[in-house]
């Protein structure tokens, strides 16, 4: 049986595709299988789900910045 870690995660890449209403029943499930309530279970699977978020936009920024300075760089190039 996988960690109460795991499997928030490997719920959360399940539901990237579904509804969020249709998560409930694994709120539920997970709840009854690692004794948990279902607050803590939906609070702890909301908080991946920022966090995977937050990562995204980061990564997100970071190729831009890239982008723009080696645009940057090509312009100067050019008008040397």
């Amino acid at each position: 049986m996988k960690t109460y870690e795991e499997m928030i995660q490997f719920t959360v890449n399940q539901m990237q595709d579904k509804l969020r209403y249709q998560g409930w029943c694994a709120y539920i499930l997970l709840a009854e299988a690692y004794g948990k309530l279902q607050e803590e279970v939906a609070e702890d699977i909301n908080a991946e789900v920022s966090w995977r978020e937050c990562e995204r936009r980061s990564a997100r920024k970071l190729k831009y910045r890239v982008e723009n300075e080696a645009r940057r760089l090509a312009n100067l190039a050019g008008k040397v």
